[in-house]
C-alpha cells in the first residue's frame, strides 16, 4: 500500500491458494489494484472522487492498469512479472511505484487477518448534518480486518466553497487554521495514527473522548465510531445514495459505487 498527503492510497492485491501456490484457473481473478480517497469526497470541490473517469489522467491510467491485469486470458505471476515496465507509460499514477507495488503483492507472503475482519475494505463516512457548526469524516483502508490506513477530518459548512463546506486539513495546509484548530488536527492525526499504528479504532478514547478543542466536541467523534462499530461497518459502504441519506447519523460519501 502507497499513501498520498492528498488522501489517495494505492493498494495491489495478490491472491493465490492457501497451501501458497498459484490459482490456475485462469477464470478467476487474482490479482487487483485499486486508488482511492480517504481525504476527499470530491475532487476540485465537483468530482466525486469515487467516480474515476476514464477522461481523467487517473482513469487513463486505471484503464490501462485494467487492460494489464485483466485482459484474457486473465494473466497469472509469471506473465506480470514478465511485463517490461519501460513498455508502459502513465499520467498519474507513479510508474515504479505501480510495478514495485505489483512485484511486492506477488512475491508476498499471506496478509495477516486483523480484529475487524467484517469490515468493508474501505469507507468514507461523515456525521449527517453539521450539528454546532460541524462534522467529523472518517476514511480508512482495511485489509483483511487491519485498519492500513484512516484520516480523520472536521468539515465546516461553507456555502461558499464548491462543495458546501471546508476541511480542517485544508485550513491546516494553508495556514488560515486559529491555533486551537491547528493542535485540533493535531490530535486527530494523532488518533489516526493510533487506529493505523494500534489496529483500533478506539485508540486514543480514554485521553481525548471528554475533550473539548476549537469547540470541536472529540467525544462525538468517538460516538461517531461507536455507530460504525455497532454495525460492523457493514451496510454503511453503497447503502445511502448521493443527496438522500437514509440514515440521519453518518452519511456514506462515496454512496452509490
Amino acid at each position: 500500500m502507497r499513501t498520498a498527503d492528498d488522501g489517495w492510497v494505492y493498494t495491489f492485491c495478490h491472491d493465490f491458494n492457501k497451501d501458497g501456490s498459484e490459482i490456475s484457473d485462469r477464470s478467476i481473478y487474482t490479482s487487483f489494484f485499486r486508488a482511492l480517497n480517504i481525504r476527499y469526497a470530491y475532487t476540485d470541490g465537483t468530482e466525486p472522487t469515487f467516480d474515476i473517469g476514464g477522461g481523467t489522467p487517473l482513469g487513463r491510467d486505471m484503464k490501462k492498469i485494467s487492460e494489464l491485469l485483466y485482459s484474457e486470458p486473465l494473466p497469472r505471476k509469471e506473465d506480470l512479472l514478465a511485463v517490461d515496465r519501460e513498455s508502459v507509460t502513465f499520467e498519474s499514477i507513479d510508474r515504479d511505484m505501480f510495478f514495485d507495488m505489483m512485484t511486492a503483492a506477488l512475491n508476498g507472503k499471506a496478509h495477516p487477518v486483523g480484529n475487524w475482519s467484517v469490515y468493508p475494505e474501505q469507507g468514507l463516512l461523515r456525521e449527517h448534518g453539521y450539528e454546532n457548526g460541524y462534522a467529523f469524516q472518517f476514511g480508512f483502508v482495511c485489509e483483511c480486518g487491519v485498519f492500513e490506513a484512516s484520516f480523520i477530518d472536521v468539515l465546516y459548512p461553507n456555502d461558499g466553497a464548491p462543495c458546501g463546506y471546508v476541511q480542517l486539513s485544508d485550513m491546516v495546509d494553508a495556514g488560515t487554521a486559529t491555533g486551537e484548530q491547528s493542535e485540533l488536527f493535531r490530535v486527530l492525526s494523532e488518533i489516526s495514527g493510533g487506529i493505523t499504528g494500534e489496529d483500533d479504532l478506539y485508540f486514543g478514547d480514554e485521553k481525548y473522548k471528554g475533550e473539548t478543542l476549537a469547540s470541536v466536541d472529540l467525544g462525538r467523534l468517538y460516538a461517531m465510531f461507536e455507530k460504525i462499530d455497532a454495525e460492523d461497518g457493514v451496510g454503511l459502504l453503497f447503502r445511502i445514495e448521493e443527496g438522500t441519506p437514509e440514515s440521519e447519523e453518518l452519511t456514506d460519501l462515496w454512496g452509490g459505487v
